[in-house]
């Protein structure tokens, strides 16, 4: 209340013991304008004015026909009983009359200009759940592309205020601005939707790019997805958890389901906004059934107003997929991997992205969809910026300890006593310390050993969740070579020089081995041109083609003993036709990275001979006319 509506004196007709002052009134009315107000000792009877307090959707088209719902205080409505609702109380088998039936209505949508105001039909259809009073009234918005309006309409939208009659036009309800609606000239089509595809699971947000009227009111602002079914129910072993009209309608059917249709078309509507940046209309995709989402095409329409669509419809990508594996799942932390995830459902699409979940951050990286193999694939980097960050707070953390430390302390010996230090002494054991303690520091950070999920998108939003991971390892070496002792007695042991034997077993120990089913052990040969055999160059191999490599599996890892298991294949191998062959032996976790088992000295390994290849038998006269020439 104001401050100066103070109670007043009582008057002379007032009753004994009673003051008087002003009273606040809540109405059971969405904000009405009240005309009258009759008060007695008991009651207080306050007359409205009719109003129309809602109009719903904000926006209609140029040429008409949307069905426009005006929500309306102080108009007739009668409900028929349960008795007069029966049909069999019907005399001429037509219900009876109602008075919403026999009121005429009428709308006028007003201008700011009253050349421009539109009057058509209406009619009450409905009462108002949410108010008592409250009634609602429905028409149908006129085409004006041949009224004044129109040329209006092509650079901008038009609000229209809305009043209701139920006279004649003798009384009109209140005018009110928050009764309007806007007039707009709706675009034709959408150009493309962004992403064009999303999985099955809700959530992932679309823009679906269109020019649309700038500020519309985006309360009617609605995205449909149309899913039309590719065919009907051909294969049942396939297309067996296919929904049916018969599913729908909750009926059961014990028969043949190649006799049923698939039921369709659906639709699903989901709420729009506009784009802030002006691009068209953005929405979030609703959830599709993993199970039937296959045997639909679905497309996708926008409408400003929920009624009204645009003609041309979108189509639109739904999958399902889940990854299998990663291929490989571990790489060095200094170094590129190239990795292949491969993915049941996968389809291809305009954008693939594969995502690293690091602890301290997440990684996104571009894919790409290999035809050949049907999966994605893309490169992981190596940590080497973290592992600098991490080193260079390191280093920094220990100059501050060193610093917050005393000095030490050293006792001079008295001139001329035994047992005085000789000088360089305190220094050269410092540098011994510091030598020590460098070699203790781990120069990957802690980094070793680190395992992070790695997750696909084919739209570049949505990703999976399967939680496939991928390791990173630290440093990994090898400087010896073993075979296994031999199976009988008295058998001759097998050395490095019979390494590439038929059917011979080594083992490669690493240090720093993990689990892998990607390892590989491969022998690089030497040139005989090459000068140096313990510090061999690029130059000084042969060309890759022609190295000899071993594919390894799970069971030959051994993590207890640290050894990779290998076992040399029967027949001919790939190695240089000459008496004595120099090799370089290395081996792989991923199959990617090699690194070189530490010997004192390339392997000299002697050539194979294939024990079941014929001798052949020289003629003597053709070896003699050999040496003659």
């Amino acid at each position: 209340l104001e401050p100066t509506e103070l109670p007043r004196r009582v008057g002379e007709d007032d009753p004994d013991g009673c003051a008087l002052g002003p009273l606040a009134l809540p109405l059971p009315l969405p904000s009405p304008s009240i005309a009258t107000v009759v008060a007695s000792n008991k009651a207080i009877l306050a007359f409205a004015r009719s109003a129309v307090y809602k109009v719903a959707p904000k926006l209609a088209p140029l040429e008409g026909g949307t069905a426009l719902r005006m929500y309306a205080t102080g108009l007739p409505h009668q409900q028929l009983s349960r008795q007069e609702a029966n049909p069999s109380q019907w005399p001429d088998g037509e219900p009876p009359r109602l008075i919403q039936d026999m009121v005429a209505v009428h709308v006028r949508m007003k201008a700011q200009d009253p050349v421009f105001d539109v009057t058509v039909e209406g009619r009450i259809v409905d009462v108002d759940p949410g108010c008592g009073d409250g009634r609602i009234v429905e028409c149908l918005t006129p085409d004006l592309t041949l009224s004044p309006l129109a040329p209006v309409l092509a650079l901008r939208q038009v609000c229209l205020r809305v009043q209701i009659t139920i006279d004649g036009g003798l009384t009109w309800t209140e005018e009110r601005e928050d009764a309007s609606f806007e007039y707009c000239k709706y675009p034709q089509a959408a150009s493309h939707v962004v992403p064009n595809a999303a999985p099955c699971d809700p959530g992932t947000e679309i823009l679906i790019h269109m020019q649309i009227p700038p500020e519309i009111p985006a309360h009617d602002l609605t995205v449909k997805f149309h899913c039309e079914p590719t065919s009907t129910l051909g294969n049942a072993e396939d297309d067996g958890d296919a929904p049916t009209v018969e599913d729908l309608q909750g009926a059961y059917h014990d028969g043949n389901l190649e006799d049923l249709p698939v039921a369709g078309p659906l639709e699903m509507l989901v709420a729009a906004t506009v784009d802030p940046g002006g691009n068209g209309v953005r929405c979030s995709v609703p959830p599709f059934n993993k199970k039937t989402f296959h045997l639909y095409n679905v497309t996708t329409q926008v409408s400003l107003d929920g009624q009204r669509y645009t003609a041309k419809a979108l189509p639109f990508l739904i999958y399902n997929v889940n990854v299998v594996q990663v291929v490989p799942n571990l790489g060095p932390l200094d170094q590129k991997t190239k990795v292949e995830v491969v993915a049941e459902g996968l389809v291809k699409t305009s954008v693939q992205k594969a995502r690293i979940d690091f602890p301290w951050e997440q990684r996104e990286v571009p894919a790409t969809y290999d035809h050949t193999t049907h999966s994605i694939r893309f490169t992981i980097r190596g940590l080497e910026d973290k592992i600098h960050a991490l080193q260079a707070e390191r280093d920094a953390a220990a100059a501050a300890l060193r610093a917050a430390e005393p000095p030490p302390v050293q006792e001079e010996a008295p001139e001329g006593e035994e047992g005085a230090p000789a000088e360089g002494a305190g220094g050269e054991a410092a540098a011994a310390e510091e030598e020590d303690e460098a070699e203790e520091v781990d120069k990957f950070c802690g980094l070793s050993g680190l395992t992070v999920p790695v997750e696909i998108s084919l739209n570049g939003k949505s990703f999976t969740s399967d939680m496939k991971t991928f390791t990173f390892y630290g440093e990994v070496s090898s400087d010896k070579v073993s075979f296994p002792p031999p199976a009988a007695e008295g058998a001759e042991q097998l050395t490095v020089e019979h390494i590439l034997k038929q059917d011979t077993v080594f083992m490669v120990h690493v240090e720093g081995l993990l689990p892998t089913q990607y390892a590989k052990v491969r022998f690089k040969w030497l040139k005989e041109t090459c000068a140096d055999p313990t510090k061999p160059g690029e130059e000084d191999f042969l060309p890759e083609k022609e190295w000899f490599t071993l594919d390894l599996d799970e069971k030959d890892v051994n993590l207890e003993a640290g050894t990779l298991k290998a076992v040399v294949p029967p027949g001919p191998l790939k190695q240089p036709e000459r008496d004595d062959i120099l090799t370089i032996l290395e081996f792989s976790m991923n199959g990617q990275h090699f690194h070189p088992v530490e010997l004192p000295a390339p392997l000299k390994i002697a050539p194979y001979v294939d024990p079941n290849a014929p001798v052949e038998e020289i003629d003597p006269k053709a070896k003699a006319k050999g040496k003659k020439k």
